[in-house]
C-alpha cells in the first residue's frame, strides 16, 4: 500500500484528493512521456478526447492483481481501495488502463459524468505552470467548486452514472479545460467495471448501440 495522506470530500459528490502522488521514480518516468508527447507535437484536439473515451479493448487494460510489477499497478490498487465507490449496480474490478495527456487547445468540454464502464477515474496534474484544475457540478449542473490545480496532485472520483436523475444518489458532474497559452498535461487513468455489471446496468442503453467494447459505444 502508498502511503499517502488522503482527502476526502464530500460536495457535491464525494471524492478524493491525493498530494504528491507518484513517488519520484514514477514522477520522472511520466514526465518524460509527456516530454515526448510535447517535442512530437501530437497534441490532442476536441475530437481526439472522444476517441480516448472509447478506448477499452483489452490491449489497453492491465490488472493489478494478476500484474503488480506494472509500473502503475500499486496506484490503481489504492484508488480501488478508496471510500468513494457511488453506483452500486457496478462491480469493481482490478483491471485499469491509463494515458498520458498533452493538451493546448482551451476547451470549453461539456459538463458530464463518467461513462458507464469507468469504476475509478485519475487525473494527476502534471504542469508545474499552473492551469485550470477541474470544475465540479451539482445535480442540477450549478458549479460548486474546482479542484485546485497542483503539481503531482491526483484527484479521484467514482463516476456516478445519473444524468437523468432516475437514481438515487449524487451525480458526479465534472468537467475542465485549459488555460490560455499553456499546456495542460496530465496523467489519465480509470479502473473498469466488470462486463456483467454493466450489460445489466439500469442506463445501459443510454451508453451503448450494440454491446460491450464496441464502436456502438455512445459518445458523451
Amino acid at each position: 500500500m502508498i502511503d499517502r495522506k488522503i482527502q476526502y470530500f464530500d460536495e457535491p459528490f464525494r471524492y478524493a484528493v491525493i498530494d504528491d502522488f507518484f513517488n519520484k521514480e514514477d514522477l520522472e518516468f511520466v514526465n518524460i512521456k509527456l516530454k515526448q508527447i510535447e517535442e512530437n507535437k501530437n497534441l490532442e484536439s476536441n475530437l481526439d478526447t472522444d476517441k480516448i473515451r472509447k478506448r477499452i479493448l483489452k490491449k489497453d487494460l492491465h490488472n493489478f492483481n494478476s500484474n503488480p510489477q506494472e509500473r502503475f499497478a500499486k496506484y490503481f490498487k489504492l484508488l480501488d481501495s478508496l471510500d468513494i465507490k457511488n453506483d452500486p449496480e457496478k462491480d469493481y474490478t482490478s483491471e485499469y488502463a491509463y494515458f498520458f495527456r498533452v493538451k493546448k487547445l482551451v476547451e470549453e468540454y461539456p459538463v458530464h459524468t463518467e461513462n458507464i464502464y469507468k469504476a475509478i477515474s485519475l487525473v494527476v496534474y502534471l504542469s508545474e505552470e499552473q492551469n485550470f484544475g477541474t470544475e465540479l457540478y451539482d445535480n442540477n449542473k450549478k458549479f460548486v467548486k474546482e479542484v485546485e490545480w497542483k503539481y503531482n496532485r491526483a484527484f479521484v472520483m467514482s463516476g456516478f452514472n445519473n444524468q437523468k436523475g432516475s437514481l438515487p444518489g449524487n451525480s458526479t458532474w465534472h468537467t475542465y479545460k485549459t488555460k490560455p497559452g499553456t499546456l495542460r498535461k496530465t496523467f489519465f487513468g480509470y479502473t473498469v467495471c466488470s462486463k456483467e455489471s454493466i450489460q445489466n446496468h439500469s442506463l445501459y442503453k443510454d451508453y451503448y448501440v450494440d454491446g460491450w467494447g464496441n464502436k456502438g459505444i455512445k459518445s458523451r
